[in-house]
């Protein structure tokens, strides 16, 4: 089964500008099967992604899910985008580099559905130097095509 995680931004996106976003990224494909917005895969890790996930909360369930996005984000959301995340390390980490580079974009917050983090607090879970232990990793993670592309990673 696939990790799902949902980015929540308190910027209002286009559609149009998120798939001009998304399809310049190396390693971007689209889904045949259009259930998805696209695909970023680097033959290591993958994730699916998907804008504005047709979530329909109300009552008291609406009201705890923004009571939590709220204190993080800073103001109400406004959009929100979805990441099923393959079971892999290497997903994890191309996932994580997505959202640092989303962030710089339109700023959000990591709903994980158990927990809603900062950026800086995801990253640091995903950090390639540290489990989510906080243990350091033993998996030696590939670069992502998006850090490379966004010049933070060396080749």
């Amino acid at each position: 089964m696939l990790k799902t995680i949902i980015l929540v931004s308190s910027v209002t996106i286009v559609k149009s500008e998120f798939m001009q976003f998304i399809q310049t990224l190396d390693n971007y494909s689209e889904d045949p099967d259009k259930i998805y917005d696209g695909q970023l895969d680097n033959n290591n890790g993958y994730f699916w992604v998907r804008y504005d996930p047709e979530e329909e909360l109300s009552g008291s369930e609406l009201e705890a899910k923004i009571k939590n996005i709220i204190p993080k984000l800073g103001s109400s959301p406004q959009t929100e985008i979805l990441l099923d995340i393959g079971k892999n390390v290497q997903s994890e980490m191309l996932a994580a580099e997505f959202v640092k580079h989303f962030d710089k974009i339109w700023p959000c917050v990591v709903d994980t559905l158990s927990t809603v983090y900062s950026v800086p607090e995801f990253l640091e879970l995903y950090s390639p130097q540290k489990s989510r232990t906080g243990r350091p990793r033993r998996v030696a993670c590939a670069r992502s095509a998006i850090a490379r592309r966004s010049g933070s990673v060396t080749p």
